[in-house]
């Protein structure tokens, strides 16, 4: 395996009432093989227990830590900062003050985005920056990802295919076991985004693309991220960055897609839509109206089958010209 260099990365993990969670991820996390990362975590204006008991657990593993608001100037020098934000945003914006952090200081070359219900393998960074650092011209770089209850099933290899017609979304290498996964070519070739579960982005591409768009609060940043894009970056995929992923820690509830995450699914369809593929905005919400809505019929999902059309007659493409 050839050697990389030790280039700063900056990891940023989001948490949002799910301390659990974060407290396992930092475990994996200590068990890294590249050597040169500090871990910034997000608190996205949680309402339980989070920042106590994160800095609990740092006090008992004796590990150093600096807790500041996400407004102040921070200057540390520790590994590892817990940052608090007195709003919740969303995913783009709670993601964006880690990244913000990052592009402040004069070390950074990578930036890891990564869900912090997620369990990963002590090669998995080395991995992502050692396929970044294969081709200058990659910008984003994902990883292999396993679900976290069924270790030999994959969630999907990097990220997906994106359905700009209606709007739909599809994981590349879903449900595949490791004997039988797509080859990295292939699942390169493929790509039109990397899944915001596990990124590594490089600080040129945050120079010249600029951060996450907070418009959606959740889902389809990835999509918005690529579209901006627009091929001046290439997409990669390291499939010996192997992680492990819970999925909708808090986007569910009791294994359902909760009302609020089903609004905003819907509400970034259409968003992205009008941003980047006008043209098909006909067929996006013919889509909704003959697939989407009738699903929640089936399941008497009156208040969810109500929300979509109130979505349909309110998000319109002037709306969102600037989003």
């Amino acid at each position: 395996m050839e050697p990389i260099t030790s280039d700063k990365t900056y990891i940023i993990l989001l948490n949002y009432n799910g301390p659990s969670d974060t407290i396992e991820c930092l475990k994996s996390l200590t068990k890294l093989t590249y050597p040169n990362y500090r871990v910034i975590i997000v608190d996205n204006n949680s309402s339980d227990t989070s920042l106590k008991d994160i800095e609990n657990w740092f006090v008992g593993q004796n590990i150093k830590f600096d807790t500041v608001s996400s407004s102040e100037k921070l200057h540390s020098n520790s590994k590892y900062v817990l940052m608090t934000s007195s709003t919740n945003a969303g995913f783009a914006a709670g993601n964006n003050i880690g990244l913000r952090y990052a592009m402040s200081q004069d070390d950074f070359t990578y930036a890891w985005i990564l869900n912090n219900d997620t369990i990963v393998e002590p090669e998995s960074l080395s991995a992502l920056i050692r396929r970044t650092k294969q081709d200058s011209e990659i910008g984003l770089c994902g990883s292999l990802v396993y679900d976290d209850l069924e270790h030999s099933r994959t969630q999907f290899q990097a990220g997906g295919r994106y359905n700009p017609v209606f709007g739909t979304t599809k994981f590349i290498g879903d449900g595949l076991t490791p004997d039988n996964l797509i080859p990295q070519g292939e699942v390169e070739k493929a790509l039109d985004y990397i899944s915001g579960a596990s990124i590594l982005v490089t600080k040129n591409f945050l120079t010249k693309i600029g951060l996450l768009n907070e418009k959606y609060f959740l889902f389809f940043e990835e999509i918005d991220w690529s579209a901006r894009n627009n091929y001046k970056f290439k997409l990669a995929y390291a499939q010996e960055s192997v992680i492990f992923h819970k999925g909708g820690s808090t986007t569910h509830d009791s294994g359902k897609i909760s009302p609020m995450a089903d609004f905003y699914a819907v509400r970034s369809r259409i968003l992205v839509t009008a941003k980047y593929f006008p043209y098909y905005l006909p067929t996006v919400y013919l889509g909704i109206l003959v697939v989407t809505i009738p699903k929640r019929l089936l399941k008497l999902q009156f208040n969810r089958c109500w929300q979509s059309l109130r979505l349909l007659l309110t998000v319109g493409h002037s709306s969102f010209n600037k989003a």
